[in-house]
């Protein structure tokens, strides 16, 4: 589901769309991350150029079982302010355990190892 450059500014409306397996909400004005709980099959989200600031959002979309891509941070989107803080890449990476690729970085052993010390 393309929805980026909306000015959308809270995610709402999507439980019903549980099978749904790409999101892409760059651009927009979104501040929290919520309203993802019943995609449990979702697996590529990307939320680049939004005001997300705040690490609980990364801890919410740990409960996603099958989220494998997620990007906060993309050259043609821009990043959200939660990027700029310190110790971001390693505070991701430990609370989106499911997450194979982070930014449009594949995780490696190494990121993952280095994130939990």
């Amino acid at each position: 589901l393309w929805l980026y450059g909306n000015k959308i500014s809270k995610i709402d409306g999507l439980q019903p769309a549980g099978e749904l397996r790409e999101l892409w909400l760059q651009q927009n004005k979104i501040s929290r991350v919520g309203g993802l709980e019943a995609l449990v099959h979702l697996e590529n989200l990307g939320l680049a150029g939004n005001k997300i600031s705040d690490y609980k959002d990364l801890q919410r979309l740990g409960l996603l079982p099958s989220l494998k891509k997620v990007s906060f941070d993309d050259i043609h989107f821009g990043s959200c302010p939660l990027t700029r803080l310190e110790g971001y890449r390693n505070f991701a990476l430990s609370s989106l355990k499911q997450v194979t690729h982070l930014d449009g970085l594949e995780v490696t052993s190494g990121d993952r190892a280095a994130a939990e010390d």
